[in-house]
């Protein structure tokens, strides 16, 4: 199933917004980059989870005017950091354990002193 990006709709600037900040493969060089890394695609998921709910809202909470695109985008992106609060959704510590898998032999191992 394919969701595709708009750029007439909030989706596509929460996308956008969140993305560049988004550490890349070759930028993940410590637990704290990929748990930052983690924590952003939760926010974006969730996002664009409201997004989808929203629409099925019919007109939404701004109607059809002049910049209802950018209000519902900002409504999106706020209601899916709040929805990422406290606990969040699950979503980045299944990503974060994915990413450290993945990226373990490439990071910084800490230092032991077993002496």
């Amino acid at each position: 199933m394919d969701f595709p990006i708009s750029p007439f709709d909030g989706s596509a600037q929460l996308a956008t917004r969140a993305l560049p900040d988004m550490p890349q493969g070759s930028e993940l060089r410590t637990p704290e980059d990929v748990e930052r890394a983690a924590q952003m695609f939760e926010k974006l998921f969730a996002g664009l989870l409201v997004k989808e709910m929203r629409s099925t809202l019919g007109n939404g909470f701004f109607g059809q005017g002049p910049g209802s695109d950018v209000f519902g985008g900002w409504l999106d992106e706020h209601m899916g950091n709040a929805l990422c609060a406290g606990r969040g959704l699950g979503v980045a510590e299944f990503v974060r354990q994915e990413m450290m898998q993945k990226t373990a032999p490439a990071l910084p191992q800490p230092f032991n002193q077993t002496e």
